[in-house]
Order: C-alpha cells, then structure tokens, then sequence
C-alpha cells in the first residue's frame, strides 16, 4: 500500500521568495510527517509561481509576451540557474522526509519558445526524470509555449511505475494510453485550469482517462492568481470505479475549489489488479484496426481535415487498392486478414448489399437450407439402457463426440428444428403482417433521400471521403454524385431505450419494433436508433428456451453439449432465422415510414463463418447502407466464443457523416477518435449494459468519447431482463459540454434506467462545425508516431 498526497497549492499575488519557500517546506512536512505521504505531488506553474516570487520585476504575465518575459528571466546573469534553483529546493525537501516529489512544472526557454517541465525527485534527492507537455491549449499556445515532442517516459519508483499528463494532455487520450501501454501504473496529473471551475471538464480529463487505463491519477490542481490568471480546481486522487466508495473513480478529492489543501488516499495495487483480473480492458484492444489507421490519420487531418484524408500520400496507396505506409494490408468488411480490398467503385451496388441481405431469398432458395443440413443430427437423442453412474459416464468420456452443431441441436428438435425456423422466419409473413398496419410514411425525410451513387461507404476507399456532400471542397464532387435537395442544420433522432425479453415468433418481433419505430416517427425522427442485443430476444424461437434460461444458458450448453462448445454456436443455430426476421422487419419498416433506421445489434454468423456482433444501418428507401461488426468484446462475449470485427465503418447520409460501433467500442478512445478523423459528425452507440444501473460506470461509455473528439452522440441502451440477465441504462442524445444547456454533455436523457421508452431530440450540426473552428483539436503527430501503433502490438496483458 501506497499512500499519495496531492497538493491543491495556492499561488499568491506579491510573495516573497522566503515566504514561499516557507510555504512549501511546510506543505511537504505536514505532507510527509503527518499525513504519512510516500509521494507528494504539487501542481502545474508551481515553478512559474517560484519565478514570480525570486524576480518580482520581471512581469511574468501569461498571454502575448510570456514567453519573452521567461527567455529574459533566464537569460539573466542572476537568474541563469532558475530551474536548478528551483529543484535543488524541492530536492533537499524530498531528502529531508524521505519522499518522492514532484514539484509541478516549471517554465523553461528552449527552441522555438517556452516548455512546460513536469519533473521526479527520488526520497534520495536525487532527479528520476523529466517529462515536457505535449499538447496545448489555445491560451497556452498563445504564451508561447511549444510542445514536445521528444517522447513520453514511465519511471520505475519503489511505489510502482509512473509517468505524467502535463496540464492540457489530460485531455488527450493518447497520452494516458502511451503511458499505460509502456506499463504505468500511477499518472501524475499536475493541471492549472483558469477559472471558472467546471466539474464536467475535469470528468473528460483525467477521470476518464483512469477508467479506460485502469491505473491509478493524481491531479494536483493550481489554485490562486499566477501570471496574472485566477485558477481553480478540485485536486483528486482516482482509480478505477469497482475500487471507490460509490463506484465514483474518486478515492479522495479537495473540498473547495479556490482554497489551498493536501488531499491524501491509499493506491492499492493488488485492489486495482483484481479489477483487471474481472475486466481486462487491455486484452480487447483491437491492434488490427488501429493499425489500419494510425498514426496516418493524424497526420491527415493535420494536412486539411477530410479533404487531405482522401488526398494525402499514406491513401493514396488505399486508393489504388494497395498496402498502406505502415505495410500491413488493408481488408474489405468481413474479409479475412491479408486479403485485399477492391475499391468501393469496383463493386457494383447491388453485389455489396447482397451479401448482407441474401436471407431474403425464399426458405427453399436460401443457402442455409442446404449449407449446414448435414450437420444436424438425424433425430433427437434418446434414452440408453438403464445403467450404472458409473458407466454411463464412462461410456460419454470413451465414445466419440459428435461436432458441437449436433450436439447444440440436440438441446432442442434436431433435424425438425431447421425446417421450423426456416418457416418461421419467411420474409414475406413479415412483410405481409407489416403491411397491414397501413404505415403512413414519414415526411421529415423529404428531400434527404441519398442520390445514385448511395451505398455503403467503404471504409478502405478514401475516394468516398472526397465525393461526399461534406467535402472540404465541393469541386472534387464527382460528377455521378448528386446534391441533397437540402441539407439540414440540425437532426431530429430518436434513442430507442427497448426492453429486451424472449420473444417467441417473427410476427411478435415485428410487432414490438413497429411499435417503437411509429413512436419514434411520431415525434419527428429522422434517424432511429435501437440498442444492442435487440436481435438477442429472437433467441425465443428455439424450443424449450425457457427451461434453458432458467437453469443458466452457460451451465445448459456445458450440461448438455460439453464444456468444450461455446455458448455462440447456441445463436449459430438460430441465425439464419434470425437474419431473414431482422432484416426484413427493420428493411420494411424503414421503407414503409421513409426513416432512417440503425439497428443496434444481433448475434449472427458473418460471412466468413465466424460469430459475431452485428448491427445494420438502412436507409430511407429500405436499403443497407452498411454493416458494422462490434470491434472490442466484453468478457462474456469473448468466452461465449464471439469474435470481434476489425473496420469501423463511417457513412455518408445526408444527415451527415455517421459512425455506428457498439457498445464496448465506446470503452476504447481509439473507436472515435478513427470516427472523427475519418470525417464523423454523428457517432451512435447502441448498448447494453448486464448489470445494475451505478451512474459513474455509466460514464465510461459514450460520455468522454463526445468529448475528447468533439462529434455529437446518440446512446440507445437496453433495459430488461433476458436469459436470466438484467439490463440497465439511459439512453440519450450528447454533445460537447459547451454545446449543451446544462453544460454537462446531455442534450436530452431517458428518464429512467430501467424502463421501455424513446428519447427525441435534435442534434445541430452547425453548432458542432462552429465549435470545431473555435476548439481546434492539437494533435501531437510527431509523437504519436514514436509509438503507434508498433506499441498496441507489446502489451494485451497486465
């Protein structure tokens, strides 16, 4: 057990230097003696603070001309040790209480401008490291302050490994997970944020980078007027939910936000590896699609957003259908590792929707009704000669097992069971029933119905970037492309929070997502979004279902099948059914009300054999636009057998461009961040969440993914209980905070977590793009090269 004190430090007006010397020494031994510290951790402009204490004349004042006002500081003959001076300090104090320190930073002149110095100093005295900031903010940039770009480092201490998130790089994802990647297990935040203080922007900092790391924070928050700048802050010491008192990811934090404190809290390192152990975040990384993607993304949008993605050298090579820079192939959706892509343009529309919607064709056509027939036990099995215990399970460990599909099948009708499903799912019943409702089409589509050249964008061809209707430049139009009628500002959708249990035929399924869909029309959606797992209640359609949820489906499947079949050949069963009712309820009902329909998801078997995670998006005339495959699988999911996809999709709607991942894709900042570097505007995340409803936990999902890659959100979760497993959630519509009412990120939200109903609400595409302007994003892309994405690739245990 460690135990960290995280100084909340106040920088006063006029202070001499003896008084802030005094000030420290009294902080670091209140600190180290009666609190019991082993580290202690001040916070950014601590050393700009000092400065303006030992040089009162020198006008350190942040804005225009700071970094003058340093470099002369320094330049100076009496001021030529300033930084020395100022560890030297810090050092005696460290060897004094025999602590680690780190004494915030320290404004040093270099090439270029001024660095942020963040550094370590050993119990011994002695200096472990430094480390620069990295990314900027706009008021820092305009000080003159530059970034580094030389690296990020981990240092070994006795209390573990540890690394730093300088002031504005808590708010950049990539710097937590470089760190975390290269085996930190403490990230020393020290911030100095100006006033007013907002809760919400230290949530999206690094609150969250915590969870989705899983190690340990301290932020140290400067407090007070420094260089002429009112600060505030809460200092707090995290770690992951499942450790804290209230599931809140806070073990300690400062009791106001303009007072200076010492806030203390213990880091257990074998609590945080248990948390590991449950949730392996690590282990579900998916090095095969940021390889795809990273770091030249980065430096495409640092060439010219969108535009230069579709022109830059790394596409170029996308375009032509060969590998990227980094050399790794680039793979058409569903096609196995190391094959390649045709180009989008190569594929006729009607071949790329009919691999996703061939389940149409009749029962007697459909390739199922032959494919797996021989697979499926010729009847079900049957009772032996009574006998010993003993023997008969003697004769189950001697005799040969037949292949898991027999033995799934054998749970329910064998041979009979095929042909019921095939009936029960026969498109035109579907369809039939639907059109029975009279469905009265939607007008709020009217005119953003998508032009001939619509289908799936696909995700290896950057030539649909450049011929989108957002093109940075609408010059590189093709000319096949056709203009929206007109293009909306702002986007009415409509979050479906849908109750998930067994339903047991095609009929009832229709009839529960018509409902939910005329809901949503009703309130003027354009878009409608459904939860994860909202294929999953058609697991109905297997006979006995019941009496197989009520045991456990894991304990059933090992019981009956063995413990060496995974819980997905169960769905492999019943997909081919389950595909032919999905897409034809979703295909008509989109068509019939003139929507815009996203899925949210199904367990199917994908095109190259393999279980998967699946959700679809239709368009208004009823069409597949795309497919996407869940990226990053929970645990549960993972042992049941299912793989994970590797392409995230991001298609061109005249609604805007659109990403559509799932679930736990939004536990990973990588899925938006290639979302909105590929030109994302709106980013939707179907989930469904299997446990009780703890408001924290809930933020570690779509919430800071809006806000550290500045896109609008949609969050449609499932509530229920289904298979003996409970839903929870609240769906709603996100922004940017500075975006929202309330200033805390929901535009709208569900009023309950555990109940069926539809979330409408708008979002304003033009507000994103003015916020975008006006908040640009500072990658750091020099950096980022050093370590992605060679460094995914070293670490997938820890």
């Amino acid at each position: 057990m460690s135990r960290v004190a995280c100084v909340q430090f106040m920088a006063r007006r006029r202070e001499s230097l003896d008084d802030f010397v005094a000030r420290v020494d009294d902080v670091v031994a209140r600190s180290a003696v009666d609190l019991g510290a082993d580290m202690v951790v001040f916070p950014a402009y601590t050393g700009l603070a000092y400065l303006a204490a030992a040089f009162p004349g020198a006008n350190l004042f942040l804005g225009p001309g700071f970094g003058a006002a340093v470099s002369k500081v320094f330049a100076s003959s009496r001021a030529s040790d300033a930084q020395a001076d100022f560890l030297r300090l810090f050092s005696r104090l460290a060897a004094r209480h025999r602590v680690y320190i780190a004494p915030g930073t320290i404004p040093v002149p270099g090439p270029g401008g001024v660095r942020n110095e963040a550094h370590l100093i050993s119990p011994d005295g002695d200096l472990i490291g430094r480390q620069a900031q990295t990314h900027l903010s706009r008021d820092e940039r305009a000080s003159g302050f530059v970034r580094c770009v030389d690296g990020l480092e981990v240092f070994q201490t006795s209390l573990g490994m540890v690394g730093f998130a300088v002031c504005e790089d808590a708010w950049y994802p990539e710097v937590v997970r470089i760190l975390a990647l290269q085996g930190a297990q403490i990230v020393l935040a020290p911030t100095a944020v100006p006033a007013p203080y907002s809760e919400w922007h230290q949530v999206r900092g690094m609150w969250q980078n915590v969870q989705q790391n899983q190690v340990f924070g301290v932020e140290a928050c400067l407090v007070g007027l420094a260089g002429g700048v009112e600060f505030e802050g809460r200092s707090t010491i995290y770690a992951t939910c499942e450790m804290t008192e209230g599931d809140t990811g806070v073990l300690a934090r400062a009791a106001r936000t303009t007072a200076e404190e010492i806030v203390v809290a213990d880091l257990s390192f074998p609590s945080i590896r248990g948390t590991i152990e449950r949730f392996p975040i690590f282990k579900h990384l998916n090095p095969r699609l940021y390889s795809t993607w990273f770091p030249q993304l980065y430096r495409e949008h640092t060439m010219g957003g969108v535009a230069a993605a579709a022109t830059g050298p790394a596409m170029a090579g996308l375009a032509s259908g060969m590998p990227h820079a980094a050399g790794s192939c680039v793979n058409a959706p569903g096609a196995p590792h190391g094959t390649q892509a045709a180009p989008a343009s190569a594929i006729p529309p009607a071949s790329r929707v009919a691999s996703a919607s061939s389940a149409s064709a009749p029962p007697s056509a459909h390739p199922e009704a032959a494919g797996r027939a021989s697979t499926l036990p010729t009847s079900i099995r049957t009772a032996p000669t009574p006998a010993r215990a003993d023997d008969r399970t003697a004769a189950r460990e001697s005799a040969p097992r037949p292949p898991a599909g027999q033995r799934i099948a054998s749970m329910f009708r064998g041979l009979a069971l095929k042909a019921l499903l095939l009936w029960a799912s026969r498109p035109a019943m579907i369809r039939g029933y639907l059109a029975r409702k009279r469905i009265v089409p939607s007008d709020a589509c009217a005119g953003l119905l998508p032009g001939p050249s619509r289908g799936p964008r696909e995700a290896d061809d950057p030539r649909a970037v450049a011929g989108s209707p957002y093109a940075a430049h609408e010059g590189q139009l093709p000319a096949d492309v056709s203009r929206p009628s007109r293009r909306p500002s702002r986007v009415r959708v409509a979050a479906v929070q849908m109750r998930l249990d067994i339903i047991k035929d095609a009929r009832s399924y229709a009839e529960r997502i018509y409902g939910l869909t005329k809901n949503a029309v009703d309130k003027g959606a354009q878009l409608v979004v459904f939860p994860e797992d909202s294929g999953t209640p058609l697991v109905g359609l297997l006979p006995g279902i019941d009496k197989l949820a009520a045991k456990g489906i894991d304990a059933a499947v090992a019981d009956v099948a063995g413990e060496d079949v995974k819980v997905c050949e169960v769905f492999r069963v019943i997909s081919p059914a389950v595909k032919r009712i999905y897409e034809t309820t979703f295909s008509t009902l989109a068509r019939a009300f003139r929507v815009y329909i996203i899925t949210g998801s199904a367990f199917l078997e994908d095109d190259d054999g393999k279980m998967r995670v699946i959700g679809y998006f239709y368009g208004p005339d009823g069409e597949l636009i795309a497919r996407q495959r869940k990226l990053h699988l929970v645990p549960m999911e993972a042992a049941w057998g299912f793989e994970p996809g590797s392409e995230l999709e991001v298609v061109d709607t005249p609604l805007g461009r659109i990403a559509f991942p799932i679930c736990m894709d939004a536990t990973y900042f990588e899925t938006f961040r290639i979302a909105r570097l590929r030109g994302a505007d709106i980013v939707v995340i179907p989930s469904a969440n299997s446990e009780e409803y703890l408001f924290w936990r809930t933020m570690r999902g779509i919430w800071p993914r809006v806000q550290e890659s500045q896109v609008l959100g949609v969050s449609a979760a499932a509530v229920g209980n289904l298979l003996g497993i409970p839903f929870t959630g609240r769906s709603g519509l996100l922004a940017p905070l500075e975006m929202t009412p309330s200033g805390d990120g929901w535009l709208s939200r569900a009023a309950s977590f555990d109940q069926e109903e539809v979330v409408v609400g708008e979002l304003d595409l033009d507000a994103l793009r003015r916020f975008r302007d006006e908040n640009p994003l500072d990658f750091n892309v020099r950096l980022y090269e050093r370590y992605l994405p060679a460094l995914y690739g070293s670490r997938t245990e820890r």
